[in-house]
C-alpha cells in the first residue's frame, strides 16, 4: 500500500468521526478509496498512550473498504462499551490505527501461531473472539488464545477452533496524519 492511499485511508477515519460527533454530512470519499474491496477491520483509538476505544469486524460487512472504515472508526468512538463516547475536544489528542485483516486460516495448534505476527480468532460454537497481532504485553501464543477465548466466553477445555490472520497496520503519525 502507498503512503498517500494509507494517509488518505486514515484521514477518512478521522474525518468520520469527526462528521459524526459534530452532526454533519461526511463529504465523498476520493474515487480511488470507494475502488477498494472490503475486507475485515480494526480501528483501534489511542489517547495518551492509552486505550481509547477499538471496534472492527473480522469479515466485511460493506462492499467497500471505505465505508468498513468509516463505520468502525465511528463505532471506536462512540459505541466501545468500555469506554465513554469521544468528545469532539478530544478528537485532536487521539492517535488512531487501522489494522486491515488478510483472510484467516485454519491452524491445528497454538504452535502454528505468533502474537507478533498473526490475529487470533478462537471459536467455540457460536462463540468467536479475536486479539489482533503485536499487542503490547501479550508474551506468547498461549498468552494471546487464552484472552480471545475469555473475551468470547470460551471454555478452552472443550473443543474449539483456532484461526490465525495477518494484518497490514497503518498507524497516524503525532501530527494526526
Amino acid at each position: 500500500m502507498k503512503k498517500e492511499e494509507e494517509h488518505d485511508l486514515l484521514s477518512r477515519a478521522r474525518t468520520a468521526i469527526h462528521c459524526h460527533l459534530k452532526q454533519e454530512k461526511l463529504p465523498p470519499a476520493k474515487a480511488e478509496l470507494n475502488a477498494k474491496e472490503s475486507k475485515g477491520v480494526f480501528v483501534t483509538l489511542w489517547l495518551a498512550g492509552n486505550l481509547r476505544g477499538c471496534i472492527g469486524h473480522l469479515e466485511p460487512r460493506h462492499q467497500k473498504l471505505i465505508m468498513e472504515i468509516e463505520q468502525c472508526a465511528v463505532l471506536a468512538a462512540t459505541n466501545d462499551p468500555r469506554f465513554s463516547p469521544v468528545s469532539i475536544e478530544e478528537l485532536n489528542q487521539i492517535k488512531i490505527d487501522l489494522s486491515i485483516l488478510n483472510q484467516a486460516e485454519p491452524v491445528r495448534s497454538e504452535t502454528e501461531l505468533d502474537p507478533l505476527h498473526f490475529g487470533v480468532i478462537v471459536e467455540q460454537g457460536m462463540k468467536r473472539g479475536t486479539l489482533l497481532p503485536a499487542i503490547e504485553g501479550i508474551e506468547d501464543s498461549k498468552q494471546q488464545v487464552r484472552i480471545a477465548a475469555e473475551k468470547a466466553g470460551i471454555d478452552l477445555r472443550q473443543s474449539h477452533q483456532l484461526y490465525r490472520y495477518q494484518v497490514i497496520k497503518l498507524t497516524e503519525v503525532d501530527d494526526g496524519t
